[in-house]
């Protein structure tokens, strides 16, 4: 008789209501959003890629325990360890190497547009390698809230489609920095699509510390490069010990087993469509830091929620 997790893999065709996944990625994207701010000054005091790895080295010491106590160590077959390490790399190494050296080279106006669209990236990428088709209702919730997204963090979307849109700056190095962000998102969308397929049949916990190794193998090299070649400096002050803390219990431990347990029930598209709350976070973070909110934030947040309600409440996805 199939095992309820077995009749999840199977293929569906069903409308999704207020499940659990809801809220509880909704407070994971809260926090995810909440994480540029509160690591930023941490940034200053210590090279990205360092901080990086740092980060899911806290994390690997407080997993590992757990893991053995509770799960034996890990259940994953052979056949199946590549497709961990490509997570790990994509979604550990790639993605973070793309942020920090994306906004180096880059313009915060470039990179905030490539941020936004990564929901439709992993859509896209889950109906290519999955087999998940939304309705028409999914792919209008996740443009609609994409418009709220771009007014959120100050863009309007009919300035992309003039002739004299965009910020002015060097074009080489804006290029570069864009294509090298563009690279770290495909990799989160990668991330996605594949602990999609792997979380039907594998342990959260498992595929998270797994896949965390594999990230720091990836990160490793670049963090020995900035405290070598480099020479980059580090200095042990207290925004480094909060964002590191933050960012290895929060957005990493809750946020990626969160991930993982919605990932099991639901299909990537549906996931991926909340991941457009980061963005009302991180302003409001901000703001309570003292920032001014324009009327950019009230109509952006609209409609990011109202893009959220269309595709939850009315889409549906064959697959």
């Amino acid at each position: 008789m199939p095992t309820s997790e077995t009749n999840l893999a199977e293929p569906t065709a069903r409308r999704f209501g207020l499940q659990p996944y809801l809220p509880l990625m909704a407070l994971t994207t809260i926090i995810w959003g909440a994480a540029f701010p509160i690591t930023k000054p941490g940034l200053a005091d210590m090279p990205p890629a360092t901080f990086a790895f740092l980060r899911f080295v806290i994390t690997l010491i407080i997993l590992l325990p757990p893991l053995f106590i509770l799960r034996g160590g890990w259940h994953i077959s052979r056949r199946d360890w590549g497709r961990v390490a490509l997570a790990g790399l994509m979604g550990f190494a790639l993605i973070q190497l793309g942020q920090n050296w994306g906004l180096i080279l880059s313009l915060a106006s470039d990179i905030s547009v490539l941020a936004a669209t990564e929901p439709i990236s992993i859509t896209l990428l889950a109906a290519f390698l999955l087999g998940e088709k939304p309705n028409r209702a999914v792919w209008l919730g996740l443009l609609v809230s994409l418009a709220g997204v771009l007014l959120v963090i100050g863009i309007n979307p009919l300035d992309l489609f003039s002739a004299g849109g965009g910020a002015k700056g060097d074009s080489g190095s804006r290029i570069l920095g864009d294509l090298i962000f563009l690279f770290g998102t495909l990799g989160w969308a990668a991330y996605n699509v594949i602990t999609r397929s792997l979380s039907r049949r594998y342990n959260g916990l498992e595929m998270l510390t797994g896949a965390l190794i594999f990230g720091l193998l990836g990160l490793a090299p670049f963090s020995l490069l900035e405290l070598t070649v480099m020479a980059q400096p580090i200095r042990w002050s207290g925004a480094v010990v909060i964002g590191l803390v933050y960012s290895a219990l929060l957005v990493t431990i809750f946020g990626f087993l969160a991930l993982s347990w919605s990932l099991k029930r639901v299909p990537a598209a549906k996931v991926a469509l909340l991941f457009y709350l980061q963005p009302l976070s991180g302003v409001l973070v901000a703001w309570l830091g003292g920032e001014q909110l324009s009327w950019n934030f009230g109509v952006g947040a609209l409609l990011i929620l109202a893009g959220v309600y269309l595709a939850e409440q009315l889409g549906q996805i064959e697959g």
